[in-house]
């Protein structure tokens, strides 16, 4: 608007102002003018509220006091306020101008709220804070700089001579000590450094879903364990020298547990009320396990100590448990689907932990120690522990031929019985409120060994490739080397940084800034590929240009996209240049494989939220089918409800057939077509209802009835100021109207009263709801077709 001064105009007219002003007095006049005339925009104080130029001054005089601080870093000055210091060095005002204009409010702002600001006293008198000597040494920086990381290891390499000794045996660990991701502490145990913490958190809230996603909940057991326990179950002596035992100052035995097998189930034991109706109970934990490995190897693939996901259910019968160790089955495929990684589900050896079913999840990998016999014909898998190692030929298709590979065991399911429950009395109320004891089923996911296999088949030589879910760090921003002709672009690093964070909320905290400008930007590249950030952005010319441009580089494809350019380039100048053309060949290749993954990747996403929106809706229908069933609500078809804690087969198609008829397809009326009853916030439910009217061969239908509404509420509306075209004797008004209802074999109609609820009606031992949707039949009271089509009726009142 003409005559109109913006806030965004009066920041940048401010910061004009003052950077024209050469000496101390000019600019301390000129701060008292803008802290006295623009208080909203700099000292954050309410719109329209004065500041008086006492006031300002003190702001000033706390400016002055802040300033030999500012001295000392002439590049921040430099930022802040353009040429405010009379520094020689120039700047691009095309740059800075739209920098200043959005930190300047903000520099105020925080210098109005902090310490250093003159703070007024209970005496009414302003007090300075002091500020120590070395604050600027011990203050935390909002922004991740990659200097600060925690890496002692400093991207050290782990050459052939260390590989020789036996310290390094397989790529992961190489690449892990590598990148300061893990660091040696004695055989078999290592110190997790933070950037390994920041994966596992992130593969432990992935488990957490999938496991609270089928009913688990989450518990924390002693790793210190008695060995009575264990000398009860049996296994203090099969366990044999894997276990690691110690003995407590008084003599007594104990062990540092690899498994809870024992320990939960004593937990359950000593809970003596337990229902049938809380099974099946799911309890996990994700802990450090310990295990005496007589060779430690591999890095975190077979070590001493480990973090593990160990899962415990307990249900009321066989078939039950069969269920959940299914189901637990399914959120394993679910979470290595997520994560990106093709686990193969065999079948395998129940080994010292007992029971009558158990699975291996196996991550394919040249190193693993298991050996595999998998079927190209259909689905077979199975460890060789559980066939002859000679066999050839398909147990399952019959035709297929098996074939032999090596793989790396991530996960372990085990259908226990009744194994433990019997041994230490895990016993549950039955329907018959009579003591029974529990089936059980227990599993386990190796947390640290799933990341360290991650890396191993997913990593090239020479660097990390983390699963997209699992990096500790999503992007990692390159600013130009300090001292370089694009130097002055290193702010807007910093300030995309920022930007990201905000703009995205997916990756807060989650972007680093490389700070060690004193290293070429392909110096910083190597470090970041050995990394594995899944995205590094690299800060350049272009990011100075009218419209700032970035090159953006996805460690899973490389910079294969600027290499085909660059490929076909060459090719232009050069048709016969033979690099070029093997070399875009090459990129096509990773292109091509890179998105068939991304595409299989997002048909698996999508089929998960279709499944998850299917298990949703038939929640949702079986809650609308309780709520009918409490009400005494028929159908035509009657079905027996199910019993609650039941695990009949005909019982749960009872069930999905009573559902079933919640579904209104196969009505004539094209409106109607999806409609369906529902049940509201405050539990009533909604009905479509079908009003028919015989005599003109016509139909009304209302979407949703509430129960708790009476007919004459609609008929008004229906039959109001405006009545239906086909009424062309204008008799169908509300008060001369008559309802009724068929029974089952139609040959009695039973009157409605239009002030009656809909929920009464339904409830009559004579109504039944046929196709999902109450119907009536609506006629005018004495004509002639309603006389004529009661005749030979049986009429009755509710």
């Amino acid at each position: 608007m003409p005559g109109h001064t913006t806030q965004h105009q009066r920041q940048t007219s401010l910061t004009l102002s003052l950077s024209s002003c050469h000496n101390a007095d000019d600019r301390r006049e000129e701060l008292i003018k803008m802290l006295t005339h623009s208080s909203s925009v700099i000292t954050n104080e309410p719109a329209g509220g004065a500041v008086t130029k006492q006031r300002a001054s003190r702001h000033v005089a706390c400016w002055r006091d802040l300033q030999p601080v500012y001295e000392l870093s002439r590049n921040v000055i430099l930022c802040l306020f353009t040429q405010l210091t009379g520094s020689e060095q120039t700047v691009r005002r095309s740059t800075m101008e739209p920098i200043m204009n959005r930190i300047w409010p903000r520099v105020f702002q925080r210098l109005h709220r902090t310490s250093a600001l003159p703070r007024r006293s209970h005496s009414g008198c302003a007090e300075h804070a002091t500020v120590p000597a070395d604050t600027h040494s011990r203050r935390i920086k909002p922004t991740l700089l990659v200097s600060r990381l925690y890496q002692p290891s400093n991207l050290r390499d782990v050459g052939p001579e260390t590989r020789l000794q036996g310290e390094v045996t397989c790529k992961s660990q190489r690449l892990m000590q590598q990148a300061g991701l893990i660091h040696p502490s004695n055989p078999g145990c290592y110190y997790y450094l933070p950037a390994t913490v920041r994966s596992m958190e992130k593969l432990t809230r992935i488990i957490d879903q999938e496991m609270q996603g089928i009913g688990g909940q989450k518990l924390d057991m002693p790793s210190l364990c008695s060995a009575e326990l264990w000398k009860t179950s049996e296994r203090w002596d099969l366990m044999g020298k894997e276990l690691l035992r110690l003995k407590d100052r008084h003599g007594g035995d104990y062990c540092l547990a690899p498994t809870h097998e024992e320990a939960v189930t004593t937990l359950v034991a000593h809970q003596m009320n337990v229902s049938y109706k809380q099974l099946p109970l799911l309890l996990y934990q994700i802990t450090r396990k310990f295990r005496d490995e007589p060779k430690p190897k591999f890095g975190l693939l077979r070590g001493r100590e480990f973090y593990m996901k160990d899962m415990y259910s307990f249900d009321v019968s066989e078939e039950a448990a069969y269920q959940t160790y299914e189901s637990v089955c399914e959120a394993y495929t679910r979470l290595f689907s997520r994560l990106g990684l093709r686990c193969v589900q065999v079948q395998a050896d129940t080994g010292n932990i007992g029971g009558k079913l158990s699975h291996e999840f196996q991550l394919p990998a040249d190193i693993g120690e298991d050996r595999l016999l998998l079927c190209g014909n259909c689905s077979f898998s199975a460890n060789v522990e559980t066939m002859s190692s000679d066999r050839t030929d398909c147990p399952q298709c019959k035709t297929g031929t098996l074939v032999e590979s090596k793989g790396i065991e991530v996960g372990h399911t085990f259908y226990l019985g009744k194994k433990y429950s019997n041994v230490f009395n895990a016993a549950f109320i039955n329907a018959q409120n009579k003591p029974s004891v529990a089936e059980m089923g227990c599993y386990g996911l190796g947390v640290t060994r799933i990341l360290a296999a991650a890396i191993e088949v997913m990593s090239t030589e020479e660097g990390i490739r983390w699963p997209g879910l699992l990096a500790p760090y999503q992007v990692c921003i390159l600013p130009p080397k300090k001292g370089s002709k694009v130097d002055e672009a290193a702010v807007l690093a910093e300030e995309l940084v920022h930007t990201l964070g905000e703009t995205f909320s997916g990756l807060r905290g989650e972007v680093v800034l490389d700070d060690r400008t004193q290293a070429t930007i392909g110096k910083r590249l190597k470090d970041a590929n050995r990394l594995g950030y899944p995205y590094v952005i690299v800060v350049g010319q272009g990011a100075l240009e009218e419209t700032p441009r970035f090159e953006v580089i996805c460690q899973q494809t490389g910079n294969m996209r600027s290499a085909l350019n660059d490929a076909a380039a060459a090719k232009k100048i050069k048709p016969d240049h033979l690099k070029a053309l093997i070399r875009g060949a090459q990129c096509c290749i990773q292109l091509r494989i890179f998105a068939e993954a991304s595409a299989v990747r997002a048909a698996e996403r999508d089929a998960r939220k279709a499944k998850a929106k299917e298990k949703k809706l038939h929640g949702q229908k079986e809650t609308v089918l309780a709520a009918i069933q409490d009400r005494g609500i028929k159908f035509l078809q009657s079905v027996k409800p199910p019993r609650r804690g039941s695990d009949s087969e005909d019982e749960d198609k009872g069930s999905s057939a009573a559902i079933s008829q919640l579904s209104l397809d196969g009505l004539s009326s094209q409106e109607v077509t999806g409609a369906q009853v529902f049940l509201d916030e405050q539990a009533s439910l909604h009905w479509p209802v079908l009003f028919l009217y015989p005599e003109h061969q016509q139909s009304d239908f209302i979407s949703a009835f509430c129960e708790n509404t009476c007919f004459l509420d609609h008929l008004a509306v229906m039959f109001g100021e405006e009545l239906p075209p086909w009424d062309t004797d204008r008799k169908y008004h509300p008060q001369n109207l008559q309802l009724y209802f068929e029974d089952e074999q139609k040959d009695r109609l039973y009157q409605v009263n239009p002030e009656t609820s809909l929920l009464k009606v339904l409830q009559h031992k004579r109504f039944f709801v046929k196709a999902g949707t109450p119907s009536f039949i609506v006629l005018v009271n004495g004509s002639s077709f309603c006389k004529k089509f009661i005749t030979g009726k049986k009429i009755q009142g509710l």
